[in-house]
C-alpha cells in the first residue's frame, strides 16, 4: 500500500502542483490559499507556503486565522459593520504534538507521512570528516523532500493537513453568509511579510478544494 502512494507522488512531481512549482523559483516567501464549503456548510481551508524555509518558520511560529463577514442572509454589511465583523479564529495555529498524532492517526498512512516530516530525526547529513559541498546538496535535498512529503499528504487527506496546520475547518460559520478569509504567518520578521492569503467564501454556495 505504501509503494501505491510513492508512485502517485512520484506522478505528482512529473505533472506538478502549483506550491511544487513555486518551491523551485520561490526567491520571495509567499503562500497560496485555496477553500471549499461542503454540502452542510462547513468552511474548509487549505493553504501552501512555497518553500522549505517559509514552512519551517510556521512550524515554530504558527499561523493567524481572521474571518470578516460580508454578507449576512442576502444583505451586504455596511463598511463599519464589516470592520466590526472581524474575528481572530486563531491566534498561534501549529501543527499537532508528535504524540498526538499516534493518538488522532491509529492507521493512516498519509499522517505517517506528515508526522514524519515533523519529527522524524534527518539522517542523511551524518558527516565522517569536514562537511563538503556534497554534504550540502544532500541536505537541502532532503529538506525539499520533506517540504513536498508534507504538502503532497495534506493535499491527499485533509484531517492531514489540518493536523499538519496546513488546512483549517470553521467551526462558527454560518450559512447564507459571504465572507473573506484571512490566513498569515505569526510572525514580526520582515522577511515573511508576504506569507499572507486571503480568500472570499459564500456559505450558500458549495464548492469543493
Amino acid at each position: 500500500m505504501k509503494l501505491k502512494y510513492f508512485f502517485i507522488f512520484l506522478a505528482s512531481l512529473f505533472w506538478g502542483t502549483p506550491y511544487m512549482s513555486a518551491q523551485a523559483v520561490a526567491d520571495i516567501p509567499t503562500m497560496s490559499l485555496h477553500s471549499q464549503v461542503t454540502s452542510s456548510g462547513l468552511v474548509q481551508l487549505r493553504w501552501a507556503t512555497n518553500g522549505y524555509d517559509t514552512w519551517q518558520e510556521s512550524i515554530t511560529q504558527g499561523f493567524i486565522i481572521e474571518r470578516l463577514t460580508v454578507s449576512a442572509n442576502g444583505t451586504p454589511l455596511s463598511g463599519t459593520q464589516m470592520f466590526q465583523s472581524k474575528v481572530t479564529l486563531e491566534t498561534n495555529y501549529l501543527p499537532l504534538s508528535e504524540s498526538q498524532w499516534a493518538i488522532d492517526f491509529p492507521n493512516n498512512e498519509f499522517a505517517d507521512v506528515a508526522k514524519g516530516t515533523l519529527y522524524e530525526p534527518d539522517t542523511t547529513t551524518i558527516l565522517s570528516g569536514p562537511p563538503k559541498l556534497v554534504d550540502a546538496l544532500t541536505l537541502e535535498e532532503s529538506n525539499e523532500a520533506r517540504f513536498l512529503f508534507v504538502h503532497f499528504a495534506a493535499e491527499q487527506d485533509f484531517d492531514v493537513a489540518v493536523a499538519a496546520a496546513l488546512g483549517y475547518e470553521d467551526p462558527s460559520a454560518q450559512m447564507n453568509h459571504e465572507y473573506v478569509y484571512t490566513v498569515r504567518l505569526n510572525t514580526t520578521d520582515p522577511t515573511y511579510e508576504f506569507v499572507i492569503g486571503s480568500v472570499p467564501v459564500n456559505t450558500a454556495d458549495p464548492t469543493y478544494l
